[in-house]
């Protein structure tokens, strides 16, 4: 070990780092604490930063109606081509599959005579 180091200078050291760390907690606890910093003033908004405020009813914000061409319309029959076309796909694999034979395993095995 180095003598122009001791056994605290050694980050590798945990005990040693530990108990420097409580010894200085401990000095610290010891110093008088800073008073309280002052309450910032309320803020008021000045009229530059003040919003507007516009009610807008959710029946006009959130428009359900799918007869009249508007709202969700548009997305809903685009949800359902999408997934019918799926569908078609799936069902398209299914029979694919389906008239493909499986080899079934023989009754004779290699070897056997």
């Amino acid at each position: 070990s180095d003598s122009l180091h001791s056994d605290s200078d050694d980050p590798a050291n945990f005990l040693a780092l530990g108990e420097t760390l409580i010894r200085e907690a401990m000095e610290d606890d010891n110093e008088p604490d800073l008073p309280p910093l002052p309450l910032p003033p309320p803020s008021t908004p000045t009229p530059a930063t003040q919003s507007r405020v516009t009610n807008i009813p959710l029946s006009a914000l959130f428009n359900f109606n799918l007869n009249d061409g508007n709202g969700l319309d548009f997305y809903w029959k685009g949800g359902i081509r999408i997934v019918e076309e799926e569908l078609e796909r799936l069902d398209a694999e299914l029979a694919a599959e389906q008239a493909t034979p499986t080899p079934q395993p023989s009754d004779s095995s290699p070897g056997v005579s």
